[in-house]
């Protein structure tokens, strides 16, 4: 099954449409001014081959407009909804991040501690070849800064499945999973109440 993908795209040409609506504070100028926008979406979904995208505007907290493009179900001809869930994937890296400087403020996880303080272990990935110094020499910030591979600190290179060693930092760090901390710090101070996955896992922790 192919399944429509999440993103956001901003763009000078279609920020000026929120931009000047919002300047006005008139709802209207956003009516009168949408087949544009939308058809200017739809051309851009179509020239980026996207599935499916959902938008909305917001104005004064508000939502003004919302609309599908496209399918959320290519095998099924479902059409996308202003409503429908898209599964995120790598688009919560933003949330790793977040949660470990929350947990550097609290004093429960340090960016200069090595990543072996933390129970650690890197030797899976440098039997699957990576360039990687020791455990002791591999900080925290490495991890998070995608800087670990090679000298440490020195290279950028993205690797997400070192990336996702920072897992084990957050549980280490602070007892709890970084599901656990996501949901705590996260989805429910913001009232995330319909972000895809997490609807049973809020649920049980209620």
């Amino acid at each position: 099954m192919v399944r429509a993908v999440q993103f956001l795209v901003i763009t000078a040409g279609l920020g000026l449409v929120f931009v000047h609506a919002c300047d006005q504070g008139k709802s209207d100028r956003i009516s009168s001014q949408l087949p544009a926008f939308e058809n200017r979406l739809e051309a851009l979904r179509q020239n980026l081959k996207i599935p499916g995208l959902s938008a909305a505007i917001v104005l004064d907290t508000q939502i003004v407009w919302s609309k599908g493009f496209g399918y959320a179900d290519i095998a099924g001809r479902i059409k996308a909804a202003d409503t429908t869930s898209y599964l995120l994937a790598s688009l919560t890296k933003t949330f790793a991040p977040t949660i470990i400087m929350q947990l550097v403020e609290k004093g429960e996880i340090y960016l200069d501690a090595p990543i072996s303080e933390y129970g650690v272990s890197l030797d899976r990935a440098r039997e699957a070849g990576m360039s990687l110094a020791g455990d002791d020499f591999i900080m925290v910030r490495h991890l998070l800064s995608h800087t670990a591979e090679f000298v440490p600190g020195t290279r950028y290179n993205y690797n997400g499945y070192l990336f996702s060693f920072l897992d084990s930092v957050i549980e280490e760090g602070s007892g709890n999973t970084f599901g656990e901390l996501v949901i705590r710090e996260i989805i429910k101070p913001l009232n995330l109440n319909h972000t895809v996955r997490t609807s049973a896992i809020l649920q049980a922790s209620n």
